[in-house]
């Protein structure tokens, strides 16, 4: 690196003396035989760097901080919703009676965390901004407020801000303007570098933030499409500082300039930021409604690791951020590959053992208004997922390369009696239902791929009609419960959906009823519908809810 540095920096590498090296920067040399302004200048410029690195490596620890300790309270103070049910289900043993005080000291404390949880819930929970940000939580806009703020304050401070006019040694007479300008745009580059990884972590599906926080992937999509805009506008901040400082500060012109702009490392540079502002315009609405969201998925995993390269050739020096950065997202596509192949590696038909897609028997609704829909029933061998989860399907007959994210409409259950009366065993199996919208790209080439099947027919030995099977692969599930044990027993259930949206809230409905019956609880479903006989998607779990709980809960459904 120190090649491209020499005339930048006005150094004589060929007669240093000592070299004193600098993390992430060129090495400097010593001692400084330029005149008394540039000397001062480059104390500046190095001093400003390594204290910019020190605020970067503290922003890390404070977010590794902040991740542990929500760990570690995830573990030491469970949930309010939990310890409510945990009261209230572990009554004093037979033969013992729980004092009054005891009932009321521990209430009392559940009672306070309560109140905190729901005031807590009510203020960071609620929509904030939305005409800038959209469906975004207070909390999530107080996040990217904090992290704004910190990279906003440290991108200033650290540094002393002088303007020096040294002479031109080449050009007696001719003077060149150095200034903070310099210092200032490498603060800012390299705390664009040391966001990457974040940015990544942030868009990880197998994340590890959700390990650490119980937070699902999807909760940090915001954050990840804000920091990319932050990235973003950090990287155009440098990008003008330095031009100003090439192409007008530093003389003679234009010869300092037009020398400049084809180093390499400025010209991997220019691509690193032409990258950038293509990912930032195909992230806008606009873009992803003219392309989809298909071509916008696949072009900003494609582009985003260009511009990590890119990243790494316009400096090298900095890879201590570029590196953790693909090693997140390779672990991230790693994790997905070992997850599906575990959910596909069982028993074979011929006794062998083997990786197997689900065989979905699949029927299609024919809608020429809104487009098809297509329901997909199969059983695989796995434990029962939690309701509120989703899944991703590939459906390897149209593409591997693709996957999508889809909610079971079917409660979790398995196809049959498990030992103890249990439902966790995986070899039994868990259901699966889905009922998909065929709009445009592969849900629509699924349904033209289900057409051809139940066209095609087929009989089996006795004569009676083949249902068509279409093959699935499974990785998940994703997401959080949406159905624990908090809920009061006094509590009644209203579940509004519209057209397939049913998906979601179907299946608490049939969790509430089924499995966690409470007698004298009322559970209604409304569902909005464009026809009656849409009705036919999810035919079997509306009789199966219309009966009601054992014990008598109430479960009523009204589509219009």
């Amino acid at each position: 690196m120190a090649a491209p540095l020499v005339a930048r920096h006005i150094q004589d590498f060929s007669n240093a003396s000592r070299l004193e090296p600098h993390w992430g920067y060129a090495e400097r040399v010593l001692p400084c035989t330029n005149d008394k302004g540039s000397c001062e200048y480059l104390d500046l410029v190095y001093s400003a760097h390594d204290v910019g690195m020190i605020y970067t490596g503290a922003m890390w620890l404070v977010i590794i901080g902040v991740l542990g300790a929500w760990a570690v309270g995830r573990r030491v103070f469970p949930s309010a919703a939990t310890s409510s049910a945990a009261v209230n289900s572990n009554p004093a043993p037979d033969g013992e009676i729980q004092s009054a005080g005891a009932r009321g000291a521990s209430g009392g404390i559940v009672r306070a965390r309560n109140a905190v949880a729901s005031a807590a819930r009510r203020s960071l929970l609620p929509e904030s901004a939305r005409a800038i940000f959209g469906h975004t939580t207070r909390l999530q806009v107080t996040i990217l407020a904090l992290i704004v703020a910190y990279l906003t304050v440290f991108s200033f401070v650290g540094m002393e801000y002088r303007i020096w006019i040294t002479p031109v040694k080449s050009v007696p007479g001719l003077t060149q303007t150095r200034s903070t300008l310099g210092p200032w745009s490498d603060r800012i580059g390299v705390l664009a570098y040391a966001l990457t990884p974040l940015s990544v972590l942030l868009a990880s599906r197998e994340s590890l933030l959700s390990v650490l926080t119980g937070v699902p992937y999807q909760s940090f999509v915001f954050l990840h499409r804000w920091l990319g805009y932050v990235i973003f506008a950090q990287s155009v901040l440098h990008t003008i500082g330095w031009c100003i400082i090439e192409i007008r500060l530093y003389q003679p012109q234009p010869d300092v300039g037009a020398a400049w702009i084809v180093q390499t490392y400025m010209i991997w540079g220019l691509v690193a930021m032409a990258l950038l502002l293509v990912l930032f315009l195909l992230s806008t609405k606009w873009a992803i409604r003219a392309f989809g969201y298909e071509f916008f998925r696949k072009a900003h995993y494609v582009l985003a690791m260009v511009y990590i390269g890119a990243c790494f050739a316009h400096w090298q020096a900095l890879q201590c951020f570029l590196v953790p950065a693909l090693v997140i997202w390779f672990v991230d596509r790693a994790a997905r590959l070992v997850r599906t192949a575990l959910l596909h590696y069982n028993y074979l038909p011929d006794g062998s053992v083997g990786f197997a897609s689900a065989k979905a028997t699949v029927q299609r609704f024919e809608d020429a208004e809104g487009g098809d829909v297509v329901r997909l029933d199969f059983v695989h061998p796995q434990r029962p997922w939690a309701v509120g989860q989703h899944f991703f399907l590939c459906f390897p007959e149209l593409s591997i390369w693709q996957s999508h994210p889809m909610t079971p409409l079917s409660a979790p259950s398995t196809s049959g009696p498990t030992p103890g009366g249990g439902r966790t065993n995986p070899a039994v199996g868990s259901v699966h239902s889905y009922v998909i919208r065929a709009k445009a790209g592969e849900t629509r080439k699924l349904a033209q791929l289900a057409a051809k099947k139940l066209a095609a027919g087929g009989t089996d030995e006795k004569g009676q009609p083949l249902d068509p099977k279409v093959s699935v692969i499974l990785t998940g599930g994703y997401g959080q419960a949406v159905t624990g044990d908090g809920i009061a027993p006094e509590t009644n259930i209203l579940c509004v959906a519209g057209g397939t949206g049913v998906t979601f809230v179907l299946p608490v409905l049939l969790e509430l009823v089924r499995s966690r019956p409470v007698p004298g609880r009322k559970v209604e479903l409304l569902w909005a519908i464009r026809h009656e006989r849409d009705m036919e998607w999810v035919r079997p779990e509306l009789d199966g809810a219309a009966g009601g709980g054992s014990d008598g809960t109430a479960c009523t459904s009204t589509c219009f």
